[in-house]
Order: structure tokens, then C-alpha cells, then sequence
């Protein structure tokens, strides 16, 4: 009895492991079709992480670029950088800023722009006449031109509602929209000189006049900066195909200067709390 004990245990300690089956196709197709399920879920959450950071990133730009614009002001008692894109249309205000005070163009390259690639030409070869166009954010044209110019001193001319006034925002347009036969340079957009104007924004500049300067280049809206240094997110999707007013009684209650007295054409943010200017412009002299 001991002894066959015995033996079955060393035959049982001796017996090497049964080889196990490799997978079935069937076992493989389930498999594959649960990682394809599980990134369907997952690609818009990634999707809009990264949407999320380029916007984290586009808004950390507009705070850096507005720092630049802060002690160029102090630096001008109180000026805005002038422009003359008329007569010279790289003369626009980042030239103003770069090198000295703002020594990183990149910080005019909004992450979300798909033409953001175009500053590679500047590179070591300086600013262009064309590199005016190149910047993903614009200035305020009103701002600049308003009162003769006067109003961009704005420590001098401050609006009554410095932190709900657009002084920097995302600038497009943000598509090709020439012919596809022409030079590559030439399917970029111009974008106003990188100025933002109040009324449908086409490019003043150019005898095509093809395309505004309002994007949603966010998802459904910009990033913008105010004349109080306050960066926020602004919804632009709903106002794309709306046409534009010269009056919004909401816009003038909030103290709009376009709608009241001035009864201009613009793009209106009030909705957003967000407006052009806010109280009187500067007497004419």
C-alpha cells in the first residue's frame, strides 16, 4: 500500500504541466471590439482635455502679452502702443513690444490656431510686412483709433467698466478661404493686422474682403482680455450668423458707447457682460 502511495507520487510530481491553448479568434474579436469600445468612450474626454489645456495655454498668451502691454503703458505714460498699418502694415502694436519687452514670439501663437505654424518663417529673419497678419490674438481697433487716437491713453481715458471692456482677444478667421491654385501664402488669412474691429470685422485692408475676424476657435467661443487685465472665456458660436446691429438695448443699458450715442454697427458680447468701451470719449479739440 505504502509502496504504490509512493509511486503515484512521483509520477504525479514528475507529470509536466498540460501546454495551455492559444487564443481563439473568437476570444481575440471580443477583445478588440472592448478596446474599441473603450476608446470611443474615451476620445472625447481626451478631446476636450486638450482642447481644455490649449485653452489654459491661449489664456496664460493673453496674460503675458498683457503684462508686455502694461509696462509699455508705464514705460509711455500711459499709451497703448500706436499703429500705422495704413501706411505700413507691419507697423502694428506687438512690433512695439518684440524684442525688448516681449522677447517670445510664440506667445502670439494661440495653441488651437491652425495657422499658429506661420512664425516659423520670422524666425532669425525678422518682422515682415505679412507678419502682421501672422498673430493668433488682436488689439482692440477701437481702443487705438477711437477720439483721434486720444482714447489709448487709457490711464488718462479709463472706461467705467475697465474689467468688462475688450481691449485683446482671438483673432481669425481660421480657415482657408482663397483659391487652392494660388501661392500657399495666399490661402492664409489676413486677419486686420492683427486689430480687432467692431463691425463685422472684414479686412479692411484687403480688396478681396473675404472673411470676419470672429472664430470660435475654443470649441464654441475665444478667450479674451479686458482693459482690467481680466481673462476670460467668451461664447462667439450663436453670434456668427447673426447680423449685426448698430443698437442692443441690453448692450446700452450695460453702457456701451457704440450703441449709445454713437449708434455704430459692432459685434455685441454684452450678453457675456463683455463690451467695446464703457462711458464718454475723449471732447474733440
Amino acid at each position: 500500500m505504502l509502496e504504490r502511495m509512493r509511486r503515484h507520487r512521483c509520477s504525479s510530481l514528475g507529470a509536466r504541466p498540460r501546454a495551455r491553448a492559444a487564443f481563439t479568434v473568437l476570444e481575440l474579436l471580443v477583445v478588440i471590439t472592448i478596446i474599441a469600445i473603450l476608446v470611443s468612450i474615451m476620445l472625447p474626454s481626451l478631446k476636450k482635455a486638450m482642447r481644455d489645456a490649449n485653452s489654459a495655454v491661449c489664456m496664460h498668451n493673453l496674460k503675458e502679452i498683457g503684462q508686455a502691454l502694461h509696462i509699455y503703458r508705464i514705460e509711455n505714460d500711459g499709451w497703448l502702443p500706436d499703429v500705422n498699418v495704413r501706411r505700413n502694415r507691419a507697423d502694428t502694436w506687438f512690433v512695439k513690444l518684440y524684442p525688448r519687452i516681449m522677447t517670445d514670439l510664440n506667445l502670439l501663437a494661440c495653441p488651437e490656431d491652425p495657422f499658429r505654424y506661420r512664425w516659423g518663417r520670422v524666425e532669425g529673419k525678422g518682422l515682415r510686412d505679412e507678419a502682421a497678419d501672422y498673430s493668433s490674438y488682436g488689439l482692440s481697433s477701437f481702443i487705438l483709433t477711437a477720439a483721434k487716437g486720444r482714447l489709448a491713453n487709457i490711464d488718462r481715458h479709463m472706461p467705467w467698466r475697465p474689467l468688462d471692456t475688450l481691449m485683446l482677444a482671438d483673432i481669425g478667421p481660421d480657415n482657408k478661404f482663397r483659391s487652392p491654385s494660388q501661392p500657399r501664402h495666399l490661402l492664409e488669412p489676413d486677419r486686420n493686422a492683427s486689430l480687432l474691429f467692431w463691425d463685422d470685422g472684414i479686412e479692411p485692408f484687403d480688396p478681396l474682403r473675404q472673411a470676419p475676424w470672429l472664430t470660435t476657435r475654443h470649441g464654441d467661443g475665444i478667450n479674451v482680455m479686458t482693459v482690467g487685465f481680466a481673462v476670460r472665456a467668451v461664447k462667439t458660436e450663436g453670434m456668427l450668423p447673426r447680423d449685426i446691429q448698430p443698437y442692443y438695448p441690453q448692450c446700452a443699458a450695460g453702457g456701451c458707447t457704440l450703441c449709445s450715442p454713437l449708434r455704430t454697427p459692432h459685434f455685441s458680447f454684452s450678453s457675456q457682460g463683455l463690451y467695446w468701451w464703457t462711458g464718454p470719449l475723449p471732447r474733440k479739440k
